[in-house]
C-alpha cells in the first residue's frame, strides 16, 4: 500500500482527493472546487467542506463501485501485489478511464495516460482473443474468494479503444460458454422490444473465436475530443457497496434512481421495461449494478441504456427459478398481476405497464422456438430445457 493520495477530477477539473491515513481513507473536496458552481463528484457525495473518513482500506461506496469485479479485479490485485481491500491502489491503476466523468489520478499524472486499456487494431486477422484473455485476466484467472457464484463474477470484460473510439470488450469465459453469442442475441431482441442498448458488434479473431464489442455510452466522441458523461449504478446511487448488489429490493433501488431524474415518469417506464424483459428472457443476474442513471447531453440524469442482457438459465442450477433482485420480497413466481402491482409502486400507470408486458410478449413470442431450433450454440438438451422454461415465463404474464 505505497500510494497515499489520489486526486479526483470531475470532467477534467480537480475536485477532491482520497488520502490514505494510518487506519482510514479520507475524502475531501478541493476548496476551489467547493467555491465553484460545478456539480458534486457523485450523488452521494454532496459538496461540503467536511472530511469523510472510512476505516480500513475501503473508499466511499461511489468509488468502490468504479472498481472492476470478478476476474479483472483479481488480475489487477495480483499484478499490483496488493490485497482485495486496497481500494486506493486499484483506483489509481484504473482511474484515468473509469465509468462516468470522474478520473482518479496520482499527483503529476497525465489524465490522458490511461492505463489498463486494451488497444485493439481495426484489422483482427492477427489477433487472438485467447491470448488477450491470458494477458488481461491471467492464464489461470480465477474468481474472487467469497464472491457469490453468479454469472457476473465469471465474466471477462475490459475497457478497449479501437479507431479512437471507447468500448467495453467482452470475451467468452471457459465457465460461461457462448456468453458473447448469448448477450449479442438478447441485445438485438431488447432493441426489438424498444429497449435502448449500447451500440455493439461481434468481432471474430484469427482463430474464429468471437468477442463482443460494446460502444461506451458514457463517452461522446466529437471532432474536438471525447466528452465524459456522468454515470452511476444502482448501488452507487443507494450509497451501497458492490457486495450488496444482490441484497437490495428492485423497487427501492428504482425509486432511488428515479429520484435523480427530472423526467421521473420516463425513468419509471424505462426501468419497468428492463425488468419485464429480464423476466421474459431468463436473465437471473440483473443485479443492482446492472441498472444505471446516465447524464444526458443537457446535463440531466436519465436511465441509461440497458446492458448485461443475457439468458443466465443456460448456466444456472436447473432447480433455480429466482431473479437476482427481489420485488417486494419475491424473486420468483412472478405473474402478470404481480408485475402490474410492481409497476404501480414504480409510478407507472397500469395501462402503460400492461402495454409493456403485451408488447414484449408479442415481440418475444417466437423466442422459445428460436432457442429450440439452435439460435444459440448450446447443447440440444440445454436448448430444450431453456425453451420450456421461457414458455412458462411468458405464460405467467399472459
Amino acid at each position: 500500500m505505497t500510494n497515499s493520495q489520489a486526486l479526483i477530477f470531475k470532467k477534467g477539473v480537480l475536485a477532491a482527493s482520497l488520502t490514505r491515513q494510518a487506519s482510514s481513507i479520507e475524502f475531501k473536496y478541493d476548496d476551489t472546487y467547493l467555491a465553484s458552481d460545478a456539480p458534486a463528484v457523485a450523488t452521494t457525495l454532496p459538496k461540503s467542506p467536511s472530511i469523510i473518513s472510512l476505516s480500513g482500506g475501503a473508499a466511499p461506496a461511489y468509488f468502490a463501485g468504479l472498481l472492476p469485479e470478478g476476474r479483472r479485479l483479481s488480475a489487477i490485485v495480483s499484478r499490483l501485489g496488493t490485497s482485495l481491500d486496497d481500494d486506493l491502489s486499484v483506483l489509481l491503476e484504473i482511474g484515468a478511464d473509469v465509468i462516468g466523468d470522474v478520473q482518479i489520478l496520482q499527483s503529476g499524472a497525465s489524465a490522458s495516460a490511461a492505463r489498463d486499456v486494451l488497444m485493439l487494431p481495426i484489422d483482427l486477422s492477427e489477433v487472438s482473443f485467447e491470448e488477450l484473455r491470458d494477458r488481461y485476466f491471467g492464464s489461470r484467472a480465477s474468481g474472487l474468494p467469497g464472491v457469490q457464484d453468479k454469472v457476473s463474477s465469471k465474466m471477462l470484460n475490459t475497457r478497449a479503444r479501437m479507431a479512437n473510439m471507447d468500448y467495453i470488450l467482452k470475451l467468452n469465459p471457459a465457465e460461461v460458454p457462448f456468453a458473447v453469442e448469448n448477450e449479442a442475441f438478447f441485445l438485438k431482441l431488447a432493441r426489438s422490444c424498444e429497449i435502448q442498448t449500447a451500440n455493439f458488434k461481434v468481432l471474430t479473431d484469427k482463430g474464429g473465436k468471437q468477442a463482443l464489442l460494446l460502444e461506451r455510452f458514457d463517452r461522446i466522441a466529437s471532432k474536438t475530443g471525447t466528452r465524459r458523461m456522468a454515470q452511476e449504478d444502482g448501488c452507487q446511487v443507494m450509497n451501497a457497496y458492490p457486495a450488496a448488489k444482490y441484497n437490495v429490493d428492485f423497487i427501492e433501488m428504482s425509486q432511488s434512481l428515479i429520484g435523480t431524474c427530472p423526467a421521473g415518469d420516463v425513468a419509471s417506464y424505462e426501468l419497468f421495461k428492463q425488468l419485464v424483459f429480464s423476466w421474459l428472457i431468463g436473465n437471473g443476474d440483473a443485479h443492482a449494478k446492472n441498472f444505471s442513471i446516465l447524464e444526458s447531453t443537457s446535463g440531466e440524469w436519465r436511465i441509461s441504456p440497458a446492458y448485461d442482457l443475457l439468458c443466465t438459465r443456460f448456466y444456472e442450477d436447473r432447480g433455480s427459478r429466482d431473479m437476482a433482485l427481489a420485488v417486494g420480497g419475491s424473486t420468483s413466481g412472478w405473474t402478470r398481476t404481480f408485475l402490474l402491482d410492481a409497476a404501480t409502486k414504480l409510478g407507472v400507470l397500469k395501462h402503460a405497464a400492461a402495454f409493456v408486458i403485451d408488447f414484449q410478449l408479442k415481440q418475444l413470442k417466437d423466442l422459445p422456438e428460436q432457442i429450440l431450433h439452435g439460435a444459440l450454440p448450446f447443447r440440444r438438451d440445454q436448448n430444450i430445457e431453456v425453451a420450456d422454461f421461457l414458455k412458462r415465463r411468458a405464460r405467467a404474464l399472459a
